[in-house]
């Protein structure tokens, strides 16, 4: 999760591994080994989650398939996208006065997995797409 909110926000910049190396003033192998899931320091990391604003406690604890690794991913996500949280609160809200169901929470998730799987394919299309003009 940490590495798909830093490569979201790298592409929202504009912004290479190398540029973002220089930002968090560590070498450019570290952001590569970061974007590969591999080991980097607590220094670095901490330095990767104030760039993303969010909490490095949530950034270390969303590792693994226990509920508190999904709750920590959670936090993530919300920390990364403040707009979300009042989404996420009014959603809560409504589910706890069984406004909304399983079945209800189930279908928006969904619905959110296919806009983002068909706004992947779009993007892939057009990168896909050869230049006009060009041989």
């Amino acid at each position: 999760m940490l590495i798909d909110l830093m490569n979201q926000k790298m592409q929202k910049e504009n912004m290479s591994e190398r540029e973002l190396a220089r930002r968090m003033n560590v070498a450019p192998t570290t952001i590569a080994r970061l974007k590969k899931g591999e080991f980097i320091d607590l220094e670095t990391m901490y330095k990767i989650c104030n760039w993303l604003g969010v909490n490095v406690a949530s950034a270390l604890n969303e590792r693994g398939i226990t509920d508190d690794a999904l709750a920590a991913k959670m936090s993530l996500l919300i920390e990364a996208n403040p707009d979300l949280r009042g989404l996420f609160t009014d959603m809560m809200r409504d589910f706890a006065e069984s406004d909304l169901s399983v079945e209800d929470v189930r279908e928006i998730i969904q619905y959110a997995t296919y806009r983002i799987s068909s706004k992947q394919k779009a993007s892939t299309n057009i990168l896909s797409r050869p230049i006009q003009g060009s041989s």
